[in-house]
């Protein structure tokens, strides 16, 4: 099954493909689109096309969660999650 992620970040629309590791786990992946939020319709559908299109495929699964996230969030223009665990 394919799927990805649409995001609206106050000025912009960040897009990428969802893919499943080999334990079913759901990875954000790339391409990683980021567009203006009042990007035309023809870019956000290629945008769209281009994350559905690896979407589909498994992903080996990664030996460690640490910068999973950079990427994403590079591509986002957004700072570094801060995870706390109690």
């Amino acid at each position: 099954m394919q799927s990805a992620a649409v995001y609206e970040l106050g000025d912009r629309t960040l897009i990428h493909p969802w893919r499943r590791t080999t334990v079913s786990l759901g990875l954000a992946s790339e391409p990683f689109s980021c567009l203006p939020l009042a990007a035309d319709l023809h870019a956000l559908g290629d945008a769209w096309l281009n994350a559905l299109s690896p979407s589909g495929k498994t992903v080996p699964h990664p030996p460690r969660a640490k910068g999973l996230s950079t990427p994403r969030l590079k591509a986002a223009g957004t700072k570094p999650e801060k995870w706390r665990f109690n």
